[in-house]
Formats: C-alpha cells, sequence, structure tokens
C-alpha cells in the first residue's frame, strides 16, 4: 500500500505516516498539492496530511485542498514532535554559527537558538534541511529535524527536545478516494468533518452552531476560510465528536441544511485516541535511591568488564566507567570523537570512530589504543562472537569481522540498507538494517547472510529469550519475535512509544520505551505486559549485568538501575 507526504524522506509526515499506518510505502511528494494529487489519481491509495499543530495553529493550504478535491477524511493521528539539533558526526556544540530547518521548526526552536547564539535560515523542509547538510558537510552548521532524519542520512543528533514548548503535538488527517467504512459504533469514538457556508444574514452562523449546541454534539474545532471569489464571505470548517450514522448527528446536519448554502460532509472516522499503559504503583521501589548517576552529554552505548560498567556518551570524548559496587564513576578515557557504540572483548574496550571510519581497540589495564582499524563506511555497532569482533557497516550496507588478537581483517557480508544493531547468539549473528525493515542472520561457520526477514519499521534493538529472537521496531511502536529455525516472524505486539533497548533477564524482557520515559516488563512465554517502571528522559539502551538492569536516560546524562 502506497501513501503519500509532503516532505523528503525523514520527514515528520513520514513519522506520521508509519505510526498509524504500520509496514506501508511511504511516498514523499514535493508539495501539498502533490500530495492531493497523488491520491486523486490512484498512484496513492491514502495520504496523511498536517492540518493543525497546538503551537503554530492551521495549515490552511490543507483545508483549502479539502474542499477542493473530492476526498475523504478516513481518520486522523497525534504526533508529539520532538526537535533535534543535528551535527556533522564530531561536531560540537560550540562550532555551530547556523541552524537550518523549515520556518515553522526554526519559529518552534527559537528561545533556544537565541539562547546559544545560533543564526536561523529557513529551507523548505524539517527532514531536508539534514538532507542538504549531510551533502554540504558543514561543520558550523546544524540542521533541526527529527530523530528519524538523523538516522537516515547517518548524521549525529546533539540535543533532542529543544523546542521551547514541550506541548507541541502535529494533528494529521487520513484522507483517501472512499469514505471511511462505518466499523466502529455509532457516536463511540468517532469524529466528523464538514463544511458549510452561510447567507451573509444577522445570526446566521448563531442558528448553524445552535444545531449542535441543542443536541449536546460537542464542537472541537472551528475554523473559517474566505470563500474565493465572493470578498467578506467565509467557509467553516467543523469539527464535532460523532459519527454521521448517530441518529442525532443527522438530525443536526438534516437542521443546519436549511441555513446553509453549501454543506459537505469531509469525512467521518475514529477519534484518535492514545495508548493507555498500565503502571503498577508498587514497581518504583524497584529502582535504587542512590539511582540516577551523572556521566556525561547523552549516554548511548553501555559494556560491563565483569566490574565496571563503561559509558559511551554522544556529547563526549571520553568513555567513563563506574564500579557497580560503589556506584561511582572510577575513571575515565580520552577519545578522539564521541563513540557511536561500545564492546568488550574480555580484555580490550572496542569502541567506534564514525568520523574517521575506524573501530579502536583500547588495553583496560594499560588504559591506551592498542588497534585502530579502517573499517568499510560509518560503524554504527559492535557485536564480539568470542574471537572476532563484528562491526555494522552503516552508510557500507555490510557487515566486516576483525580477529580481536591479530587485528585482521576476517570477513565482509554485505547486507540490506543502512544495518544497524547487532547480536551474537550462539553460531549466528543477527542483524537489523534500519532502511529496509528487515532482519538477516549470520551463520558464523560459513559467513553467509540469510534471505532477509520483513519485520516492522526502523528495527533497533534485539534480546533472545532462550527460544526466540525478539526485535524492537523504533517507528513501529512495537516488538516481534523470530524462530531462529524457521526465520519466521510472528505479528507486531504494540508496546510503549519509540522502543529503543531490549534485554532479557531470564525471565522478563525488558523495553526501553524512548518517548515515554520507561521501561516495560514483558511476559513472553504469555505475550503480556507485566508492569511499567518510570525512569529518566528518552531511555536510550539497556545493559544486564546479571544482578542489575541499566538504563541509560539520554536526555538526562545519567543512568540508573533497577534491581532484578
Amino acid at each position: 500500500m502506497k501513501v503519500a507526504f509532503q516532505g523528503e524522506p525523514g520527514a515528520y509526515s513520514e513519522e506520521a505516516v508509519l505510526n498509524y499506518f504500520g509496514k506501508v510505502d511511504p511516498v514523499p511528494c514535493e508539495s501539498f498539492d502533490a500530495v492531493f494529487d497523488a491520491v486523486v489519481s490512484g498512484k496513492c491509495a491514502a495520504a496523511l496530511i498536517p492540518i493543525e499543530n497546538s503551537l503554530a495553529g492551521s495549515i490552511h493550504q490543507n483545508y483549502d485542498l479539502l474542499l477542493h478535491n473530492d476526498l475523504h477524511i478516513a481518520g486522523e493521528y497525534l504526533l508529539r514532535v520532538r526537535h533535534c539539533l543535528i551535527v556533522q558526526p564530531g561536531v560540537k556544540k560550540k562550532e555551530i554559527r547556523k541552524a537550518i530547518s523549515h520556518p515553522q521548526a526554526l519559529g518552534q526552536c527559537a528561545g533556544y537558538l537565541k539562547r546559544l547564539k545560533i543564526k536561523a535560515e529557513q529551507t523548505y523542509d524539517t527532514a531536508g534541511s539534514v538532507k542538504i547538510l549531510k551533502e554540504s558537510g558543514a561543520r558550523d552548521t546544524a540542521a533541526i529535524a527529527s530523530r528519524r532524519a538523523a538516522d537516515l542520512y547517518g548524521m549525529h543528533i546533539l540535543e533532542e527536545g529543544i523546542e521551547d514548548n514541550p506541548e507541541n503535538f502535529t494533528r494529521f488527517l487520513v484522507i483517501q478516494r472512499e469514505a471511511a467504512a462505518p466499523e466502529f459504533e455509532a457516536g463511540v469514538g468517532a469524529k466528523t468533518s464538514i463544511v458549510f457556508s452561510l447567507k451573509n444574514d444577522p445570526g446566521s452562523l448563531f442558528k448553524a452552531l445552535s444545531v449542535f449546541a441543542l443536541r449536546d454534539i460537542d464542537l472541537t474545532k472551528i475554523e473559517s476560510r474566505p470563500l474565493q471569489g465572493r470578498p467578506w464571505e467565509y467557509l467553516f470548517y467543523i469539527d464535532f465528536l460523532g459519527s454521521i450514522h448517530d441518529e442525532k448527528v443527522k438530525r443536526a446536519l438534516d437542521n443546519l441544511g436549511e441555513y446553509a448554502i453549501m454543506l459537505r460532509v469531509l469525512g467521518s472516522y475514529p477519534k484518535f485516541m492514545e495508548a493507555e499503559q498500565s503502571e503498577d504503583p508498587t514497581v518504583s521501589d524497584l529502582i535504587h535511591s542512590d539511582m540516577p548517576i551523572e556521566v556525561g552529554g547523552r549516554p548511548r552505548s553501555l559494556a560491563f568488564d565483569g566490574s565496571q560498567l563503561w559509558v559511551a556518551c554522544a556529547d563526549e570524548v571520553e568513555v567513563v566507567a563506574v564500579d557497580v559496587a560503589t556506584m561511582e564513576k572510577s575513571e575515565s578515557i580520552s577519545v578522539s570523537v564521541p563513540p557511536q557504540a561500545i564492546c568488550f572483548d574480555g580484555t580490550r574496550l572496542w569502541l567506534t570512530n564514525s568520523v574517521e571510519g575506524k573501530v579502536i581497540a583500547i588495553d583496560l589495564k594499560k588504559k591506551k589504543e592498542v588497534m585502530s582499524l579502517q573499517v568499510e563506511a560509518f560503524p554504527r555497532s559492535l557485536a564480539f562472537d568470542g574471537q572476532r569482533m563484528w562491526v555494522a557497516s552503516g552508510d557500507g550496507n555490510c557487515v566486516e569481522a576483525f580477529d580481536v588478537s591479530s587485528g585482521e581483517h576476517a570477513a565482509l557480508i554485505p547486507v540490506g540498507t543502512y544495518p544497524g544493531a547487532l547480536t551474537v547468539q550462539g553460531k549466528s549473528l543477527w542483524v537489523a538494517n534500519s532502511l529496509d525493515d528487515t532482519v538477516q542472520v549470520i551463520d558464523l561457520d560459513k559467513l553467509t547472510a540469510s534471505e532477509p526477514i520483513q519485520v516492522g519499521n526502523n528495527p533497533r534493538s534485539f534480546a533472545f529469550d532462550g527460544k526466540k529472537m525478539w526485535v524492537a521496531n523504533l517507528d513501529g511502536h512495537s516488538i516481534q519475535s523470530i524462530d531462529p529455525k524457521t526465520l519466521v516472524a510472528s505479528d507486531p505486539i504494540q508496546v510503549g512509544n519509540f522502543p529503543s533497548s531490549l534485554a532479557f533477564d531470564g525471565n522478563v524482557l525488558w523495553i526501553a520505551n524512548y518517548s515515554d520515559a520507561s521501561v516495560q516488563a514483558f511476559d513472553t512465554k504469555n505475550g503480556i505486559n507485566l508492569q511499567m517502571l518510570s525512569v529518566g528522559s528518552d531511555p536510550d539502551a539497556l545493559l544486564l549485568d546479571g544482578k542489575r538492569l541499566w538504563v541509560c536516560n539520554s536526555a538526562e546524562n545519567t543512568i540508573q538501575y533497577i534491581t532484578l
């Protein structure tokens, strides 16, 4: 199924498409006119268009296009907009002189930019600004866009949630050629959108609105637009709760028809309802009272050496160790650029250098670099199989291996687009291809890759529960299991918002829900949610040390643990 949206790949509109529809083929369009044309012509089955923002107000052009095209509103979706400050890998905040983005995004971050004395420059699109930055190679310029856009173009996020007002939501409408089927109960969770015009007589608008008030129909939106060709006359767009299949709504619209010159129902559709998440009030006791521990700017990767927890931060040119006995920072090792990922091989700490396209090995006893190995392109993650260190080369669309003793290049295996997460299980290496929405399994003896396994949107993390491999689909807000024998994936299971990391403790699958500031406990045997624990903002990585579950709170520059 093809679904149109306005903007470049990585735009907030594309994120909304994937969140709402799940597994579809998003089709980027240059303009809103092109989006509507794609649906009218049949090129796309549907489209998702922004109609209003909680800070910037209505998108008037789309109201006009709804009137001029014979399409129907079939649904709605609310997206929480979190703007990121995005730069070339290795760039520091103090180097930035200019920020580029869509005018609306720049306006929503105006206070932030002013505090940092960064000049704002307008571009045609948020994701497009990241594309421009990537192509230019500029190191004094940042783009303001989504996390998805940064991931898509292989760029670095310096800070997330930089909007001046956190209550930043955009409402989207689903449009298609056919009216939505009345699958929902009449009046229960339903919303209807209409447009009408009136005679310019005293009290005409009062009479029109009274048809709803007299029947206790709740109006949720009123918008007026100029009536083209007739100065100082207006069209009125109204959203209200209820379905056109409700008797009282039918009577209200019949009554309105007595006053209106023109009346058109744009659509009657299910009202967007945010997923409710249960929280056990007793589970907060599981979080250690001495937490969190400050470790540096935006912690994003963890490794355990048996006594110390090593932390790599996106904004720091060092890796920090925390002694798990004292729960205090014990030491740090300077590096040249912030590592994308770290991994312990039993003796050395390995880390990625995405700027120079290298992986580095540090001898933890001598506290010095002992290997620096060139990789194919943009190392994203690491995994150790007992003999070889595996590297996901994102821009190279491959995984490669190095012998940890000699540093010799041991393998290079092509995989899908923009490989990210890696995990070793038995004699297999599992690879998540972020942009293909696929997983592949590499036989570590034969060094061959399986056919791609289709999963949810943007697979981000793995965990093995003893029988099945679980994968977290970041943009799909879901998890699903894969049978290692048949390589067949189960249907996705909805969890919290943006599941970023998984860990299995022998009994429970733990899920870090990035946008919910929570860690979720999931029973894989029975397929049910057990608990939801609040943690710090933007939990981005999980790691088990045998006794505890460690969590990176990337927006708060801290780590904390949960006692198992």
